[in-house]
């Protein structure tokens, strides 16, 4: 016969077991809590801009769509080549040279940029505008990028130097668990944004969002980025759309492909081979097989 004490003894192991399990639990939590915390928002800032990506070049044709308020759209195609060009002290980071040439549509046909990383200070940037057949040197950071919601200086690399990065929150994006800090220029003349807001996934320290802040500290553009895949073992969004606030315009950029160690030679990203046409081009050798398969009606 089980009396009661019985009964009331196995009850008084359960709720022991049950407790010890949520006392387990909420130190786990507590845990992760205070591991997330130890990270400052330099800590995330530095392994986002440092994360590893490819060794040498990356080659990759991407089409851009930009949509005013009323939904009229105006499509763009083009290929970017960038490389790495590591220092001569192994220490430090390598720098980045990147060639953009247009081939759609036909009137702007040819043109392109060049942007070029100087440790230390603003990069090097040049339009190529075939129809002068010259090259001219960009010196106002704020300028449209071909009419899209990007400017000159959103395709800068940033000097990590330049500002104060701190800590504000975890926050999950389309699923995505993310850190968010804030970048602010440790001088106004550092950046033509007051601030800027990203937000990282955790693991793997990639962008998910960004927002945009003017000198008054109000918010201007928003950029999202979407369809993340993996290449040779990197994370790469596929789409990436950015709004301006003011007029409601929109830019959509989606990738066609994407090839990374190429064997890139260097003489393809510089200024002398941005002004050559685009038909020249042939790197990678099937460069133009691939492109048939996608190129805009």
């Amino acid at each position: 016969m089980i009396t009661n004490s019985v009964v009331s003894k196995k009850r008084d192991r359960k709720m022991q077991k049950f407790g010890f399990l949520v006392l387990a639990i909420l130190l786990l939590s507590l845990n992760l809590a205070a591991s997330e915390e130890k990270l400052s928002g330099e800590e995330i800032a530095y392994r986002h801009q440092y994360r590893p990506t490819y060794q040498h070049d990356e080659c990759t044709a991407l089409e851009m769509k930009l949509i005013n308020a009323k939904g009229q759209i105006r499509k763009r195609e083009f290929l970017r080549y960038q490389m790495k060009f590591p220092l001569e002290d192994p220490g430090k980071e390598p720098l980045k040279k990147t060639l953009i040439k247009f081939l759609y549509p036909n009137d702007i046909k040819d043109t392109g940029t060049y942007n070029e990383e100087v440790s230390g200070r603003d990069d090097i940037q040049d339009l190529y505008l075939p129809a002068a057949k010259k090259l001219r040197r960009i010196s106002v950071k704020n300028q449209s990028w071909m009419g899209s919601d990007f400017n000159y200086e959103d395709l800068q690399e940033l000097e990590f130097s330049d500002y104060r990065y701190d800590y504000l929150r975890s926050e999950a994006v389309d699923g995505i668990d993310c850190y968010v800090y804030s970048m602010t220029p440790v001088t106004p003349d550092k950046s033509i944004y007051g601030k800027q807001i990203r937000w990282v996934e955790k693991n793997e320290y990639y962008l998910v969002r960004t927002e945009y802040y003017d000198q008054a500290m109000q918010l201007i553009k928003t950029n999202e980025f979407r369809d993340f895949q993996k290449v040779n073992g990197v994370t790469y969004a596929w789409t990436i759309l950015a709004e301006s606030l003011a007029d409601h315009h929109r830019t959509e950029m989606k990738r066609r492909w994407i090839f990374l160690e190429t064997g890139l030679d260097e003489k393809r990203v510089t200024t002398r081979y941005l002004e050559k046409p685009i038909d020249t081009y042939n790197h990678p050798s099937d460069l133009w097989t691939i492109w048939k398969k996608t190129l805009t009606n």
